[in-house]
């Protein structure tokens, strides 16, 4: 089997491209991607607090 045939492959330089997008995409908000996880998930926590009450 070729390299290129192999979802393992296929699948972490998919992965890779991704990233590296989204990288630069934050970077002009001086964010990375992980940064910007946490954010998002800090932001999501807050608003289903507030519908809570």
């Amino acid at each position: 089997m070729e390299l290129t045939q192999c979802i393992n492959y296929l699948l972490t330089t998919s992965q890779h491209t991704v990233f590296q997008f989204l990288s630069g995409k934050l970077s002009e908000y001086d964010l990375t991607p992980s940064q910007y996880g946490v954010k998002l998930f800090v932001a999501e926590r807050i608003c289903n607090a507030e519908a809570d009450f």
